[in-house]
């Protein structure tokens, strides 16, 4: 103890008042002289207070006050000068601001959460260096777990000038905030790391309630800090503002790395290089910066000490960062994140480590949960056993309550691409908990889970080609790809592979028909140098592959190389297949067409006529198979300058597919604009164009404006606009789409050719007007 008399000790760090003047701040006198003298204490001691005492009496328990419980005092040691804090200045200066104001609307209790290691502790920390440099009263309480908050609170309320006495009659929190709310002058309470919010409810269990040891300030001073990683909502009182904490911008992160190296690790473009591998959070770049800030200063550096950023990036995908150094980012970054499981298992969560190991099994993207995450599906794993929809929902809603993964969108809605329904995890986070890195079994029972949901996903969502399920399919096609490079490099090869390729097809198909061709030509390749060493080159999965990359190439303006392997396939079908399968007839048709392109159009009408008649018999006239073939069929009269034949063809198959698909289905937009097409090459321009600019207005919609189909149709209105004599407009249209088609094509696709002639024939027809 401290005897009567003697120099008060001082916070380290942290000028306060005596309490004195803070009893007087609680307490108002009538003395007009209180609030000039409240600006005037000194520092008040973090250890022992004394209390006023008649010269030679014995101190009390309600005198002097032990410090062995905790210290209130904020932990500045943490704190570098030398290196700031980057990314927060907005976040920070509001919280500046609310410390100061006094405007009673102002919120008082500033709840920051997110995901550990993102700095919320940082934030609060510079907040309260702030408060202190400005000599407004400061306290930090550990709030990690019950016993801390308890002990910390306490201390906050003797430093206010409580009895000893007083605090232990079980209305602490009343006590405390008694002598809070009393206080005329800023004052800050940050409360650390209240992971789990239960003990700052006090008695009711109820937070809300606002009658534990976190409440509502009352008045127009004080201001209140919570850091925690549970940002759930419902978590906090209305009376809280919660804010989240982010992973840095990039800019910041590279900063980060700079600020910790000096500049001795590598430039600014591997520093920001190593910032994105690292996900951009604050941990993993404090721990990485400081390892490279060792190394780069040690004279003797050990033979596998890494020393460039661009070194530290490589260490990390090949995963063999130094295995004798203590503070590896991933190590560090590892057990922060542990610390959030266990507390999740504590809450009898039990499904979180499987469902992070499961989410990390897919791609490192945003993955769609109620499509991809079928809970009957789950239920029938041993990871998931029995698992109910609605325990999932709260696995799920609980990692993201701490931070551990980012729900977007609204479960339930009708819904564009960016508002289908998805959660993503940190990609530090998807990396640590990758099967990859557990034992064979334990790996091969997540990799068959993830197939069984890919396979279950694509039944529900509409068919690749149809624009309706392009939200979804744009979701769930990074996810199949990856599982199919993932499968492949599994080594021995298992019996899965042809499953794998029916299900990263499907998915490249809505590349295709997003206009990707480029893309989905690359995507069918990898497909099939995966599949055809494990699988062989005529298993129905691969020939499946095999038609499509065809029927891609035949769009490419590859007509030859299509033509062939179109025959290829056809053979293999026949044969593994048979003759009237319908995976056969596709293959079929296709064929018809390739006759078509080498000027065999008796022989390619033959064909296509057979195929119809068979799909008629075996599916009906109005199948969609069977409307396709007519619909082919229409094409082929149109090659053979059959116009009105091809006409009366196209209107019969408008008609039924208008009737069982739908006049916005894509099948009967296509038929649409090639009827505008035929119309025209008839004559009837009013009613070409009136074809071509319905279909038009439909593509620029679904399509935009630059794909493939959606040029075709431009082609066919510039095409009218020339017959009409519009050879201005016209020209135009025409270097408007060959521009596009350069970019979207390339410069040697036959379709080009087409549109050049055109626009040539627009400008010698409008030289030949003016001549005139």
């Amino acid at each position: 103890m401290v005897p009567p008399g003697s120099a008060c000790p001082r916070y380290v760090h942290a000028p306060c008042y005596r309490i004195e003047t803070l009893r007087r701040a609680v307490r108002p006198s009538s003395s007009s002289s209180t609030s000039s003298r409240l600006g005037q204490g000194r520092a008040m001691t973090a250890d022992r207070v004394p209390a006023q005492q008649q010269p030679g009496s014995a101190p009390d328990r309600g005198t002097y006050v032990a410090s062995v419980e905790t210290s209130a005092a904020p932990p500045l040691g943490r704190r570098d000068p030398s290196r700031p804090l980057r990314g927060r200045d907005g976040l920070v200066d509001e919280l500046k601001r609310a410390l100061t104001s006094h405007d009673r609307e102002q919120p008082r209790v500033h709840v920051l959460h997110g995901l550990g290691g993102c700095g919320k502790t940082s934030i609060a920390l510079e907040v309260a260096h702030h408060a202190i440099d400005t000599v407004v009263p400061t306290w930090w309480v550990t709030a990690a777990d019950h016993g801390s908050l308890v002990a910390g609170m306490h201390a906050v309320a003797r430093r206010l000038g409580a009895d000893t006495r007083e605090l232990e009659h079980g209305d602490a929190p009343d006590v405390l905030w008694r002598l809070l709310n009393n206080l005329r002058m800023p004052w800050l309470l940050v409360l650390d790391n209240a992971d789990d919010p239960g003990p700052l409810a006090g008695a009711s269990r109820r937070l809300d309630d606002g009658i534990g040891w976190l409440r509502p300030v009352a008045g127009a001073y004080g201001l209140v800090v919570v850091t925690t990683r549970d940002g759930r909502p419902g978590t906090w009182a209305t009376w809280c503002t919660c804010r989240l904490v982010d992973v840095l911008e990039p800019a910041d992160a590279t900063a980060v790395l700079l600020d910790n190296t000096g500049g001795r690790a590598g430039n600014a473009v591997d520093a920001a290089m190593l910032a994105e591998r690292l996900g951009n959070l604050p941990l993993a770049l404090r721990h990485a910066g400081a390892y490279l800030a060792e190394t780069t200063t040690t004279p003797w550096p050990d033979a596998d000490a890494i020393t460039t950023f661009a070194g530290y990036h490589a260490a990390l995908d090949a995963g063999r960062l130094p295995s004798n150094h203590p503070d590896t980012a991933t190590d560090v970054v590892e057990h922060t994140w542990r610390l959030s499981l266990d507390l999740l298992d504590r809450r009898g969560i039990t499904e979180a480590p499987g469902l992070l190991r499961l989410l990390s099994s897919f791609a490192d993207s945003p993955t769609p949960y109620q499509i991809l995450l079928d809970p009957t599906v789950l239920a029938r794993s041993s990871i998931f056993a029995d698992v109910s929809g609605a325990r999932l929902w709260d696995a799920i809603r609980a990692l993201a309550g701490l931070g551990l993964a980012h729900l977007t969108g609204h479960p339930g809605r009708e819904r564009l691409e960016t508002d289908v329904p998805v959660i993503r995890l940190h990609p530090m986070l998807h990396e640590l908990h990758r099967p990859g890195r557990l034992e064979p079994a334990s790996r091969d029972e997540y990799q068959d889970l993830r197939l069984q949901l890919l396979l279950h996903a694509i039944r529900l969502v509409e068919g690749p080609e149809d624009p309706t399920g392009w939200p979804e399919w744009g979701r769930v096609a990074p996810h199949a790809l990856h599982a199919l490079r993932e499968y492949a490099a599994v080594q021995p090869p298992r019996p899965a592979m042809a499953e794998h390729c029916a299900v990263a097809t499907i998915a490249t198909r809505y590349l295709k028909a997003r206009g990707l061709y480029e893309v989905a030509e690359l995507h069918y390749q990898e497909i099939l140098a995966a599949a055809i060493p494990i699988a062989g080159d005529t298993h129905p999965e691969v020939l499946e592959t095999r038609h499509y990359l065809a029927m891609l190439r035949h769009d490419r303006g590859h007509y030859a190389d299509s033509a062939a392997e179109f025959r290829a396939v056809y053979a293999a079908r026949r044969q593994v297949l048979g003759e009237h399968h319908p995976d056969t007839l596709a293959t079929r048709l296709q064929v018809a067409d390739a006759l078509s392109h080498e000027q065999r159009l008796e022989e390619a009408e033959q064909e296509c006529r057979a195929v119809l008649r068979l799909r008629s018999d075996t599916l009906g006239p109005d199948h969609a198979d069977t409307l396709h073939s007519r619909h082919q069929l229409a094409y082929l009269l149109r090659d053979q300058g059959l116009y009105a034949q091809a006409a009366t063809e196209y209107r019969g198959v408008l008609e039924a597919q208008t009737r069982v698909l739908g006049a916005d289905d894509p099948r009967a937009i296509m038929v649409r604009d090639q009827l505008a097409h035929v119309l025209y090459q008839l004559g009837d321009h009013a009613s070409a164009e009136r074809e071509a600019r319905a279909v038009y207005e439909y593509r620029i919609v679904v399509l935009g404006d630059a794909h493939p189909d959606t040029l075709l149709t431009r082609r066919t209105i510039a095409d009218v606009l020339r017959a009409r004599g519009d050879h201005e407009d016209a020209a135009r249209m025409y270097a408007e789409i060959l521009s596009r088609q350069r970019e979207v094509l390339g410069d040697d696709h036959p379709w080009m050719d087409l549109v050049r002639q055109s626009a040539a024939e627009n400008e010698a027809q409008r030289l030949g007007q003016e001549s005139s």
